[in-house]
């Protein structure tokens, strides 16, 4: 009785198809997220840039509109109502709505001033704008 024992080596390739269509998946996926976030990115600084303007308009035109008339607007109220121009009820009626306007302009300049720190941070540039200011 003769046993015989024969080996071959199975020359089989990996070409490592299965890792390189893996690796290539993550590569899309991956660049599929960095351009969801760019485009995330770019409509909020569109809008924080739209935001802004709209402020800036606004808050532009309330200056010119109060361009010095503020405190001639109380002086002259002040003196209608020492000379009895104007009762004491229609003068404390016209304080309060100058009131009201004078803080219709503080409000209008606060959110202009928030909308320009939104957009410094929606672009990136909060902190070189601080590093000037300090």
């Amino acid at each position: 009785m003769l046993g015989v024992t024969f080996s071959m080596p199975l020359n089989i390739r990996n070409n490592y198809s299965a890792q390189a269509r893996a690796a290539n998946q993550q590569a899309i996926a991956a660049e599929a997220n960095f351009r969801s976030v760019m485009r995330k990115q770019r409509f909020a600084i569109q809008s924080s840039t739209d935001t802004l303007i709209t402020y800036q308009k606004n808050y532009q035109r309330w200056q010119q509109l109060m361009n010095g008339r503020g405190k001639r607007s109380g002086d002259l109220l002040q003196k209608q109502w020492q000379s009895g121009d104007v009762s004491t009820t229609e003068y404390l009626l016209a304080l309060q709505q100058r009131a009201e306007g004078l803080n219709a302009g503080i409000e209008l300049q606060s959110q202009f001033q928030l909308s320009q720190i939104d957009w410094l941070l929606q672009v990136g540039q909060i902190n070189a704008v601080l590093h000037q200011l300090f």
